[in-house]
């Protein structure tokens, strides 16, 4: 369940502990590390699809 939670201009979604009212757990170093790597893939995998889609046409 994520609820928008707005501040002025800046929108931000609200992650699940901070809908419950929680602490937000620690993320420890590989864990970032994991993220990040998630995330990056996550973008190259956008443009490759992208580029897929592209020669296709």
């Amino acid at each position: 369940m994520t609820q928008m939670k707005t501040a002025g201009r800046r929108r931000r979604v609200m992650t699940n502990a901070e809908v419950k009212g929680e602490r937000p757990k620690k993320k420890k170093g590989a864990e970032i590390r994991n993220i990040r790597k998630k995330m990056e893939m996550m973008k190259l995998d956008h443009l490759r699809k992208a580029d897929i889609a592209e020669t296709r046409c």
